[in-house]
């Protein structure tokens, strides 16, 4: 999905912000899918849609930017890039709070 922002450079952060998002919150929704698999709890299910809703909804929003014309400009401080900032940094802290271990993990 990066290739055809190459021509425009000032892009590529925008579109690495929802690549992250899109990796992260797939990755979490298999690890969920998983865990519902092995516990069978139901409330693993409310979190398995929640991270498929994410990768949906950013995936849908990666397909939608690649008609973006190369003279549209990106306000990296608007209201929408600091959105989609915040969802990635919120998914990150949630994964770090799902896999924090403290009987393992010395350095946090």
């Amino acid at each position: 999905m990066f290739v055809p922002h190459f021509a425009h450079p000032d892009h590529i952060p925008h579109i690495a912000i929802h690549e992250a998002g899109l990796l992260i919150s797939g990755f979490l929704f298999s690890l969920a899918l998983l865990g519902y698999n092995k516990t069978k709890l139901r409330r693993m299910l409310f979190s398995t849609a929640a991270f498929a809703t994410l990768t949906v909804a950013q995936g849908v929003y990666l397909f939608s930017e690649l008609n973006m014309s190369p003279t549209h400009v990106i306000d990296y401080f608007s209201t929408n890039e600091i959105f989609g900032i915040l969802i990635v940094i919120m998914t990150m802290l949630f994964a770090l709070g799902v896999f924090y271990n403290p009987r393992t993990s010395r350095d946090l």
